[in-house]
């Protein structure tokens, strides 16, 4: 069985939102002529509209990502390296309450990799997402992925 992990709400909170918000902006926010920020290129960062600098956004950032993905296992991570096939490494991000593997988690977990240039951990990610939930098999799901 796998160590319950533990983490600090606010860490995850300020994790979240400041990947969410720093390098993808607030994608919906309105600019002054009506465009939002997909027509405009322009993205807000809350975290420095309130007053924080980036180099103090980017230790949060870094650090939040730190612990929640290679933090300690018993109660600081929530991502599991799980060895390797003969694509490469494997890994999981667990969801804690249920204490199994749930695909929101996986997917959360790959996009804030791409978001934070985190390579190594998007390809565990991806790979084990591949090995265990994709259909291979011919049949009316072939070719996509289990989802719980």
């Amino acid at each position: 069985m796998k160590p319950k992990a533990r983490f600090d709400l606010k860490i995850l909170g300020l994790f979240c939102l400041g990947v969410l918000l720093t390098e993808v902006g607030a994608a919906n926010a309105a600019g002054p002529d009506g465009n939002g920020a997909y027509a405009t290129g322009s993205y807000r960062n809350l975290f420095a509209e309130a007053g924080h600098s980036q180099a103090e956004i980017r230790r949060k950032i870094d650090g939040a990502f730190q612990q929640l993905l290679h933090g300690k296992a018993t109660n600081e991570t929530v991502y599991y390296p799980a060895g390797s096939n003969s694509n490469g490494p494997l890994a999981f991000i667990t969801d804690i309450k249920h204490h199994d593997v749930r695909t929101e988690g996986l997917s959360y977990g790959m996009m804030i990799a791409v978001q934070l240039n985190k390579k190594a951990e998007f390809d565990a990610l991806w790979n084990w997402s591949k090995a265990y939930l994709y259909v291979a098999e011919t049949n009316h799901c072939s070719g996509e992925f289990r989802v719980w």
